[in-house]
């Protein structure tokens, strides 16, 4: 294989492992901390470095931090004055550089050599202007190959920096709320203990009753307050999918090798498909259930585009109207994703009729069971998709099966259906 053939396959190979990383870290989204530990462990297994460090900078009224270290028996050795040394120089990058003990300037050749570092990738981390920390690996083990990961960390920093961001934001939204219900609770604590007072006397239980209307207006408030919370945080994590997803737009106009360039609409289409029931979820009176056939039925229009594909598709829809919670609706919206692509890339072309077909109906035991068919070309003899290599089918199975609890079945006849089946309350509401 030519040598820049290779470069590009390796360079392909690197962005789709870092956009499952991505992807399984937006899925399993928790506290900033948690996040922070999955990227540098991911981050050391894909990049190869004998130690990965993810650091804050400092803000007006916090020092910069290390977010967390991997191995973390490391911990101790990086949270050194010499580490935050390095810190300012990081501030000062546009675009991430190879620092080499022999070769960098005075100072931080000195520190590296200090600590017995021979290189450190540095990738900064930044969403626009605003600078917000530095991934750091230092001693890389394979040196020769360090342009192809540097350039594959640089073409992920926006995300990387946009998931970070948006667990931090988060988090902050969560403790308002709780600051919401505690204020609440004292509150409550504060009625009982008066109308233990006012019921010695008439006076005093007509003083309870004005005291009670008062609170039912403080819970009603109160209630509202933490209901306007939580559409705000709906509508700022579907804009932040937003973002992430028109980066990643951004990007595909840009990369000149179509394997990336469809890399990146497969990731772009995914994060959408989750910030669409973000959307749904904001302007819905219900802050917990959403339609799952409308759903659907938007995600279907929107990948079949006429606009967006080179030949026309055939849509048949038949969803019956059933409402889900958001951990019920995003694994179907991901599935629907992966299959209706995979359909116009391997069994659709120009020159036929091309058509799909989605069935939604609720079965019995409080079941749900969805059918996506297509009339293209099928499944080659013998191809067995659960054995199959391939990242999608693998992604599909898992969906199905773990996070939905259900089953996924196949025919290959007359093109590919697929059943899936799955039990509508699996999940509870937390809302």
């Amino acid at each position: 294989m030519p040598s820049d053939q290779k470069n590009i396959s390796e360079r392909a190979a690197l962005l789709l492992l870092t956009e499952d990383v991505l992807y399984n870290t937006l899925e399993r989204a928790g506290s900033p901390k948690q996040i922070a530990e999955n990227l540098v462990i991911q981050m050391r297994e894909i990049f190869g470095g004998k130690t990965v460090v993810l650091a804050e900078y400092s803000k007006p009224d916090a020092s910069p931090r290390v977010m967390s270290v991997c191995p973390k028996r490391m911990k101790e050795s990086v949270e050194h004055r010499d580490f935050f040394s390095l810190l300012p120089f990081s501030e000062g990058l546009s675009t991430g550089t190879l620092w080499n003990s022999d070769t960098a300037s005075g100072e931080i050749s000195e520190i590296l050599r200090r600590r017995g570092w021979n290189n450190v990738l540095v990738i900064p981390l930044q969403s626009g202007p605003e600078k917000f920390g530095a991934l750091f690996i230092f001693d890389l083990l394979e040196l020769n190959r360090f342009q192809i990961l540097l350039d594959t960390l640089n073409n992920t920093s926006h995300v990387i920096t946009m998931v970070l961001k948006n667990s931090l934001a988060y988090e902050n939204l969560e403790d308002i709320i709780q600051e919401r219900n505690r204020e609440l609770l004292n509150a409550n604590s504060e009625l009982n203990r008066k109308n233990l007072m006012l019921n010695q006397t008439i006076a005093e239980l007509q003083a309870s009753k004005l005291r009670s209307e008062e609170l039912y207006l403080l819970s009603q408030q109160a209630l509202r307050e933490k209901e306007i919370l939580i559409k705000e945080l709906y509508h700022r994590t579907k804009n932040n999918m937003q973002v992430i997803s028109s980066l990643l737009h951004l990007r595909a106009i840009f990369e000149n090798d179509d394997k990336v360039t469809r890399i990146l609409t497969d990731m772009r289409n995914k994060i959408y498909t989750m910030a669409l029931v973000h959307q749904k979820l904001y302007q819905s009176n219900n802050l917990s259930l959403i339609n799952l056939g409308e759903y659907i039925s938007e995600i279907t229009d929107l990948l079949l585009d006429k606009d967006s594909l080179s030949f026309p598709v055939e849509i048949i829809k038949d969803l019956e109207d059933i409402s889900v919670l958001i951990d019920t609706a995003i694994p179907c919206g991901l599935i629907i994703n992966e299959v209706l692509t995979n359909a116009v890339k391997h069994s659709f072309a120009a020159g036929r009729e091309n058509r799909i077909s989605i069935r939604l109906k609720k079965g019995d035991n409080d079941t749900a069971e969805l059918d996506i068919s297509d009339n293209g070309t099928g499944f080659e003899k013998g191809f067995v998709p659960r054995e199959s290599n391939k990242l999608g089918l693998q992604i599909l199975y898992e969906i199905a099966e773990k996070q939905l609890r259900g089953s996924a079945d196949y025919i290959n006849k007359n093109g590919v259906t697929w059943i899936f089946r799955f039990p509508l309350h699996i999940y509870q509401s937390r809302i």
